[in-house]
């Protein structure tokens, strides 16, 4: 068996990383993995990018479309996913969507989770093109919007993402 999460959206060249995976199985052998669902599905990850382009005056367009290459967001397309697996060699390919929450900023709660929210690649590009004045202003405003996401002590979101199994 094979099994990965939140890993196989980052290989150079899926289909031969997925044909060498496909190999080392015995036949009836399986695989399992857990990928996101496109960006758009994971408001997790929208939301801080969202909150400073609002901020900026002239802030960059938005990504459309896939992102290209490896990236956590690459194997949000099922028809992109099946296609690669069937070039892989695997059979019975079958996709499910899930919808687990995310505990964002470890046991740090609100503040835990807007450091986290600005510290990813994406928002620290969007902050370089304002001033400190942007970044203040987006804490400001994810403490807000986080707050209504707290349980207990952790600020928790919904996410979505893929549950793919395949056969050899």
């Amino acid at each position: 068996a094979v099994i990965s999460r939140f890993g196989v959206m980052f290989f150079d060249d899926p289909v031969q990383a997925f044909t060498n995976m496909a190999s080392a199985c015995v036949s009836g052998g399986r695989l399992a993995f857990v990928c996101w669902q496109p960006m758009e599905a994971n408001p997790w990850m929208t939301l801080p990018s969202t909150v400073v382009r609002e901020l900026l005056v002239d802030p960059p367009p938005p990504p459309s479309g896939p992102m290209p290459g490896p990236n956590p967001f690459a194997f949000g397309d099922t028809d992109h996913v099946r296609t690669i697996l069937d070039a892989a060699g695997w059979k019975s390919i079958d996709i499910a969507s899930c919808t687990p929450t995310i505990d964002m900023g470890g046991d740090d709660g609100v503040a835990g989770a807007v450091a986290q929210a600005l510290n990813g690649s994406a928002v620290k590009l969007l902050l370089a093109a304002g001033d400190e004045s942007v970044r203040a202003r987006a804490e400001e405003i994810l403490t807000e919007r986080f707050a209504s996401h707290v349980v207990g002590d952790t600020v928790r979101m919904l996410s979505a993402a893929w549950l793919v199994t395949a056969r050899r």
